[in-house]
């Protein structure tokens, strides 16, 4: 079975695979999402399917759930402060000189996912306001700067500076101009140098948080904690979810919606997942393919309305709308698969463009086209 997942690269999809482990719990991979939504047309599609088998209620060691109204007991972090690095990873050390003040934020979208999540992704910048060199212009964030503003792309023609609504878009400056924010035919080049680099900040509280005492949590409460954290810190990508039926294969349980549309519905939903199932991955993902593709349902019958054509009852519809659009599975588990033979002959038989199929693959070649 390990072969045959390993060999999945027939659907196109860029898949990644979350494993609980003791100790908090961090969504390091946004940058994947977020990088690849800059300069495109389409926001990615970003399909969750989570574990939500018998294994998942085992008990495990890590943090409590984070809480951003609470104030955590100082871990060498400045609560007053926001912590950051480039792209996404590991959360960095109190120690790090990557850091500044949390009144020189002035993304919403940020101060917002504080509250809940504790950090936040996206491409951002930092405003020079100096009349040397490069000055009066949003820059890529500097370790030596605690003071200047900085801003997100997400927060384009929403928020600006919070104060002007007329002026809602992160613009340069020039001689007697001082910049800072203006209309959108004013508005920087997001995604291009100097403002493309893509960053993950962490509030000085959570980061408190994160390095503070431990209890015993069951792993699906972890994983929750987890999908949820990253719904709140994420912006510009839509989202689906998918789980496992109780015999084979998985369905549909959230269509592929904008994050900010259906972000409240889709934590509900994931919210809710108890563990009493079996651990079909790869008839899962089997049918993760069929749901990307517009393709006839087949192990998920119980897929919401959302996901089916109504054109076409009894198929999929497909939540692609562009042809150069990045569409990724999230696999949220803890373990093995079970119960999970059903799809190997249909996975063996799928042909790739010059008709190799699974099957008469050897070795450790994949069959991704170039």
């Amino acid at each position: 079975m390990n072969a045959i997942m390993k060999r999945f690269a027939w659907l196109g999809l860029g898949t990644l695979w979350a494993m609980v482990a003791i100790g908090p719990a961090f969504a390091d991979d946004t940058e994947l999402f977020i990088g690849t939504s800059q300069n495109s047309q389409s926001q990615p599609n970003i399909l969750f399917i989570f574990d939500d088998s018998g294994s998942m209620a085992t008990i495990v060691k890590t943090q409590d759930t984070y809480d951003g109204t609470k104030t955590y007991a100082t871990a060498g972090c400045d609560a007053n402060m926001v912590y950051w690095l480039v792209g996404t990873g590991s959360p960095p050390a109190c120690t790090t000189a990557r850091f500044f003040n949390m009144s020189a934020l002035v993304c919403d979208k940020a101060l917002q996912a504080f509250k809940t999540a504790g950090y936040y992704t996206d491409n951002m910048a930092q405003y020079d306001p100096t009349n040397s060199g490069t000055g009066k212009r949003w820059e890529t964030l500097s370790s030596t700067q605690k003071t200047r503003d900085v801003e997100c792309r997400s927060d384009r023609g929403v928020h600006g500076d919070g104060v002007d609504t007329g002026k809602l878009y992160a613009r340069n400056g020039q001689n007697g101009v001082a910049g800072y924010w203006g209309n959108a035919g004013q508005e920087i080049s997001w995604g291009n140098a100097p403002a493309n680099e893509t960053y993950t900040l962490y509030s000085g509280n959570y980061l408190n948080w994160a390095n503070g005492p431990t209890l015993n949590r069951s792993r699906i409460d972890i994983v929750k904690d987890v999908a949820t954290n990253l719904l709140d810190s994420v912006s510009g990508v839509n989202v689906g979810l998918m789980t496992f039926n109780d015999n084979q294969g998985g369905y549909v349980a959230f269509p592929m919606t904008d994050v900010d549309v259906g972000r409240k519905a889709m934590k509900d939903a994931i919210t809710g997942l108890q563990p009493i199932t079996w651990t079909p991955l790869s008839e899962t993902l089997w049918e993760a393919g069929q749901y990307y593709m517009g393709r006839k349902v087949d192990y998920g019958g119980a897929s919401v309305a959302g996901a089916i054509d109504p054109a076409k009852p009894g198929y999929y519809l497909s939540p692609i709308a562009a042809g150069c659009q990045k569409n990724f599975v999230v696999y949220l588990t803890d373990g093995e698969p079970t119960k999970d033979r059903d799809a190997d002959a249909k996975i063996k038989a799928v042909k790739d463009a010059n008709g190799t199929s699974f099957g008469t693959l050897v070795g450790n070649t994949c069959d991704v086209e170039t």
